[in-house]
């Protein structure tokens, strides 16, 4: 195998270690939630579909509405009033 090669299988595992470390993670806060009547998701990245993507999957949130929304970095403030938004919380 030539330095190409190599370069390819060097890549290939890299990307795999990181495949494998996102994974963990997203099983970790699936791991976190507790009961939940609805779930809300909000990111920017990709990662927010694995996530929901794993919530599917996951036996304990099948009555569980879910729901991924396309979101800026929020400040806690802002995620509060989104929260109360989306929810149509009050207090």
């Amino acid at each position: 195998m030539g330095l190409f090669g190599t370069t390819l299988n060097r890549e290939k595992q890299d990307q795999s270690r990181e495949n494998n470390r996102i994974s963990r993670f997203i099983q970790s806060i699936v791991n976190e939630f507790g009961e939940a009547n609805a779930i809300l998701i909000l990111g920017s990245g990709e990662t927010r579909f694995e996530l929901l993507e794993a919530l599917q999957k996951s036996k304990q949130y099948h009555p569980t509405w879910i729901e991924n929304k396309a979101a800026k970095q929020l400040d806690k403030r802002a995620l509060e009033l989104e929260m109360q938004h989306h929810f149509n919380l009050t207090g």
